[in-house]
């Protein structure tokens, strides 16, 4: 690319991000996308690189910068998330023509990059969990383990989401806000096994609110849906702590429920 129209190479790190690629991308961004990925590029780039101008960066000095990272002990997937940062960014500061090349193209993720041993139940112990819950928590995680919902779907329930044989997927609970699903692909029908049907029609039927537009999991007042934080700290936490399950949470339960389906398609 010829040099001869870029922008004067004062431009910094801070100037850019925060005044050209981030309003970009807010517009595309969910709500829960935005923030983790604003908090992220703050805390690990912008502290950092502020006042750089971008056309100091050199490519092996960002390859230092998430090898160190790694070294630090942030997870595969934080370091992956940032390189990924810095890849956009300056890409995007080639579309503007402030820079006439890309210095973070190359870059990769470190081997050093710690990879989490992510724990799934097994079935013995999700029998131990749903007997050591209540109805409605019981309810909650056959949603997440059986259905493969996650936690802000089951949450996001309405009773006209749920019909003969699936769940409608169409909006979920965010920090107490209606959304919509994480992604795309997660706007869908989710198939609900027999037992599990026999389950929700319990619950409905000792629902006092159940009409087709009241939440399947109201809070106290019946006007907002429960709080995933309510129901995993105060209610499910101590019994699973109980019968020495408290590692248990959602993200437990979706990779459990992933884990199944894997096999299944080992089996055939």
């Amino acid at each position: 690319m010829s040099t001869a129209g870029l922008v004067p190479s004062s431009t910094t790190w801070g100037e850019f991000v925060n005044s050209t690629y981030l309003p970009f991308y807010r517009r595309k961004w969910k709500i829960s996308t935005k923030e983790t990925n604003e908090a992220r590029i703050r805390a690990h780039l912008t502290r950092l690189y502020e006042v750089r101008t971008l056309v100091s960066f050199r490519r092996d000095e960002l390859q230092d910068l998430l090898d160190a990272k790694a070294h630090a002990g942030l997870s595969y997937s934080v370091v992956a998330h940032l390189r990924w940062d810095l890849l956009q960014v300056l890409r995007m500061a080639v579309e503007e023509e402030i820079l006439s090349r890309n210095p973070a193209e190359l870059l990769f993720v470190p081997r050093e990059a710690r990879r989490p041993e992510h724990t799934i139940m097994t079935f013995g112990q999700i029998d131990t969990c749903l007997r050591a819950l209540k109805n409605r928590e019981r309810l909650v995680v056959k949603f997440a383990v059986l259905a493969g919902l996650r936690p802000g779907e089951i949450l996001g329930l309405q009773w006209r989401h749920l019909l003969a044989t699936h769940a409608e997927v169409r909006q979920r609970v965010y920090r107490g806000r209606i959304d919509t699903p994480k992604t795309r692909r997660s706007i869908r029908n989710a198939a609900l096994p027999c037992g599990l049907l026999a389950d929700i029609e319990d619950w409905r039927a000792a629902s006092p609110m159940n009409g087709a537009d009241h939440w399947v999991f109201p809070s106290h007042t019946g006007k907002t849906p429960l709080s995933r934080d309510n129901i995993a700290r105060r209610h499910m936490g101590p019994l699973l702590n109980s019968v020495g399950l408290g590692w248990v949470d959602f993200h437990v339960m979706r990779r459990t429920v992933r884990r199944q389906l894997e096999m299944s398609a080992d089996d055939n």
